[in-house]
């Protein structure tokens, strides 16, 4: 089998790659995994209490690997993870989990804003679009294949 990935294809994979790749080397500045990095990123962004679902949907990870990190920052006192709703779990950080969020999560934020306030209003704005035209076409298309059975 031959793959034939074009030019654009190969540059906007290796962006892709590059970039997961500095959001790894902020986790690893701050000494916390991707996935402590990631909930925390969200619980940032959305606010708290922030709801399990809601984690798992916003930081593209999956449920056990959010599962996983929940159960360790749990241990070293950084979340309190509560029932909520019935089954539903909500998680809100603790005076500790308040605190890494503001030497890590939050840094990260800062420089993410000084890059898009050095972007124009409409290059800002072309970002989004295509990214997310790139995504929904990308869902789209996977929705469409046949199941591989093997």
């Amino acid at each position: 089998m031959s793959s034939h990935l074009n030019q654009t294809n190969a540059q906007i994979n290796h962006i892709f790659h590059e970039t997961n790749a500095a959001y790894h080397d902020f986790a690893v500045k701050f000494g916390i995994s991707d996935s402590v990095f990631a909930i925390m990123y969200v619980i940032s962004s959305i606010g708290e209490p922030c709801l399990l679902s809601d984690i798992v949907k916003y930081s593209g990870t999956s449920k056990q690997t959010i599962n996983s990190a929940l159960r360790k920052m749990e241990e070293n006192g950084l979340i309190l993870l509560e029932d909520y709703n019935g089954r539903k779990k909500q998680l809100t950080l603790t005076e500790k989990g308040k605190s890494l969020v503001s030497h890590t999560v939050e840094k990260a934020i800062l420089i993410e804003n000084q890059i898009f306030d050095g972007w124009s209003k409409e290059e800002q704005e072309t970002f989004v679009r295509l990214n997310q035209r790139y995504l929904n076409e990308l869902k789209s298309k996977i929705s469409e294949l046949e199941n591989y059975g093997g």
